[in-house]
């Protein structure tokens, strides 16, 4: 069964059975942040040579923007609700901005180097 899932993978992604299917590395854990997420939008500046955070929304849904310039994030940027968890690439030298939906949270934040 797993055989048939791996070629159908292949078939869909467009890769030879004699050729390796495309991944992405593990990336090892950087800087870990927790931003307090409110009623106004709030933002931490990542370090410069970050390329790829893991967000983790605990405590209220909320709106999130990634940017390299500071911004604020509003109500129809992305949504992350309570409990999710989204990895994701950034530009080097990338803010995140956070504003809750309601209520108040934490973004926790997990640089990946």
């Amino acid at each position: 069964m797993l055989i048939q899932f791996i070629d159908r993978l292949r078939n869909v992604v467009g890769v030879a059975a004699e050729q390796p299917l495309p991944t992405t590395p593990l990336r090892r854990l950087g800087v870990a942040r927790n931003l307090t997420v409110g009623a106004a939008s709030v933002e931490v500046a990542l370090t410069s040579t970050c390329t790829a955070v893991s967000l983790v929304m605990l405590g209220c849904d909320a709106r999130v923007k990634i940017s390299t310039a500071g911004t604020d994030a509003v109500a129809t940027d992305h949504r992350l609700m309570d409990g999710e968890r989204i990895d994701v690439s950034v530009e080097p030298g990338s803010t995140v901005a956070a504003i809750a939906e309601s209520g108040a949270g934490t973004l926790a934040i997990s640089e990946l180097v």
